[in-house]
């Protein structure tokens, strides 16, 4: 079985003046260290493509395998983006994978045994590292070298939303919020024969659910896999994705209609806490489950940002968190969320 590995480049850069992603800059530093990371891989992949989104292009490191780079224009949603990586892959299994995640040397070999055993949405293991963790170093004249992964694998935490499976066969399940872009695969047959994407959706999360919720009804819905880990590299960003309420509504809006159900419920229901929506109201004709009451504000985005060098909070414990603050209305001395040990 051949693997090709799909990164989404959607990260905003900087540009040189050669029209070429500034090097130094963290965001390319991260994918420029998961590519290396899967020179590592005991199995190496058939190929790495990368999409990169608008006008620049990204230096990438050579390796024994093809890593080549399709461009898309400006604007290309997240789910159109996706489809054409299914589209231009040429590997029977598609592995999906966060730019700024690192393959661990076994992640791929596991994928392909889990696709072996059975059809279906495999989802692996993910850990996030610190931002304690050992940092590349820069080769002379450029590069990057690539740290030790099993050091890396000894610092690293565990997803805080996501379950570590035991080690064994694969297990049941059909988590359809279990996808979240950062590491799982899907055989390309079966991709294309649920469709695809469906590039409607705005937002990543609610895509995928959506995706798994068809693969669901095809009998071959998520499954999370024993191994297959990625270990994400350290990102501070806030949550809830407040930069992404518009896009959410509509995409919550769109899934309620054909499933019945809300997506993403966590974020839905930080956001409602948070006192930035609201249900919709039955009769005023916009058929939307949820209304939104204001813009968010500077005093939000403080509030969900995780303490500088921590690793953000579970979703469970912001919605706790959240819903704590509501009720008690916690002054300035009230712990923040991921206070304390990091998540």
């Amino acid at each position: 079985m051949t693997i090709s590995v799909c990164i989404a480049w959607t990260t905003p850069f900087d540009m040189a003046g050669d029209a070429y992603a500034a090097q130094d800059s963290r965001a390319v530093q991260a994918l420029e260290q998961a590519l290396l990371s899967l020179r590592l891989s005991a199995r190496p992949p058939r190929e790495v493509i990368v999409a990169v989104v608008g006008d620049g292009r990204l230096r990438l490191p050579q390796a024994s395998f093809p890593i080549r780079q399709i461009r898309l224009p400006e604007g290309t949603g997240p789910m159109a983006i996706r489809n054409t990586l299914a589209r231009e892959a040429e590997g029977d299994l598609l592995l999906f994978l966060d730019p700024q995640c690192l393959a661990t040397a076994t992640m791929l070999d596991d994928y392909a045994a889990a696709a072996a055993r059975q059809r279906g949405i495999l989802v692996g293991e993910i850990d996030f590292l610190p931002p304690t963790a050992q940092k590349p170093d820069r080769r002379r004249g450029g590069g990057t070298m690539m740290p030790d992964l099993a050091t890396l694998a000894q610092e690293a935490q565990p997803h805080p939303d996501r379950p570590n499976p035991a080690a064994g066969p694969v297990a049941g399940g059909g988590d359809a919020a279990g996808l979240w872009g950062a590491n799982w695969a899907v055989r390309a047959a079966d991709l294309q024969m649920l469709g695809g994407f469906d590039e409607r959706y705005r937002t990543l999360s609610v895509g995928e659910a959506d995706l798994a919720r068809r693969a669901v009804q095809h009998g071959i819905g998520p499954r999370w896999i024993a191994g297959a880990k990625a270990l994400h590299q350290y990102r501070a960003r806030p949550l809830p994705p407040l930069e992404q309420l518009d896009a959410l509504l509509a995409d919550a809006a769109q899934f309620h209609a054909r499933w019945g159900e809300a997506a993403p419920e966590r974020w839905l229901r930080a956001f409602a806490l948070m006192g930035l929506i609201a249900p919709g109201r039955p009769g005023d004709g916009s058929g939307a489950p949820w209304r939104k009451l204001r813009e968010p504000t500077e005093a939000d985005l403080a509030l969900t940002n995780p303490p500088e060098g921590q690793v953000w909070p579970s979703s469970t414990q912001l919605i706790d968190w959240l819903e704590d603050r509501t009720v008690v209305r916690l002054d300035s001395r009230g712990a923040r969320p991921g206070s304390g040990s990091a998540a």
